[in-house]
């Protein structure tokens, strides 16, 4: 599964941590309990080491900064991160 159809499920994506449980708390990406994702963190359960590393690079150098702070901002929407992970081919 890509990232963006990965973070199309409602209620799949997150702020703030790379994971989040069903109660909102932070936990590794591919715990089980995890139930929401950010856009590193999908990427991170859905792509192999070296495909994540080049898809990283490529997306901060559009995004002109980190992923989680672009992620993370207060304007951020769901929609707008899963338009950017297709537009990357993700």
């Amino acid at each position: 599964m890509k990232p963006s159809e990965f973070l199309s499920k409602r209620d799949s994506w997150c702020q703030g941590t790379l994971a989040r449980d069903k109660d909102g708390y932070s936990c590794d990406v591919s715990n089980e309990s995890a139930v929401r994702w950010c856009m590193l963190g999908a990427m991170k359960v859905c792509l192999p080491y070296e495909t994540l590393m080049d898809k990283i690079t490529v997306l901060e150098e559009m995004l002109h900064q980190p992923i989680p702070e672009w992620n993370d901002s207060r304007i951020r929407t769901s929609d707008q991160v899963v338009a950017m992970l297709i537009k990357v081919g993700l």
